[in-house]
């Protein structure tokens, strides 16, 4: 990856935000990040911003993952999807991954963050 990364987050806790980026700085991965909270802010960031990676956490207080991916489907988007989370449910995972979901990363292994990102792009 030679190119500056746009990473669009889908995150709630400014501090998980701060975790994941610093995940990507140890990597030495070079990106630009902007975080949202809600559906709103994702539609607009996907067309203002233009991500080349999304990084989500499943469980927002007013949106979730899974409405982020099926509004990808909508738009035909073909934007690389992390699901990033601290649930321990498989089943979220196979959900996410049904809906198109590329990868799945529980929040307490951020190590994997970075060689998953590198292998979905």
């Amino acid at each position: 990856m030679e190119k500056k990364l746009n990473i669009l987050l889908l995150e709630d806790a400014a501090a998980d935000a701060e975790l994941v980026e610093r995940e990507l700085v140890k990597a030495k991965i070079d990106f630009v990040a902007r975080r949202v909270e809600t559906q709103e802010e994702f539609i607009r960031h996907l067309v203002e911003f233009q991500p080349n990676i999304i990084l989500a956490d499943y469980s927002l207080p007013q949106f979730t993952a899974l409405e982020a991916l099926r509004l990808l489907k909508e738009r035909k988007s073909e934007v690389p999807f992390i699901l990033v989370t601290g649930s321990h449910s498989e089943e979220v995972a196979v959900e996410c991954m049904k809906e198109g979901a590329d990868d799945y990363i529980l929040k307490a292994s951020l190590r994997r963050l970075p060689s998953a990102l590198r292998n979905t792009i």
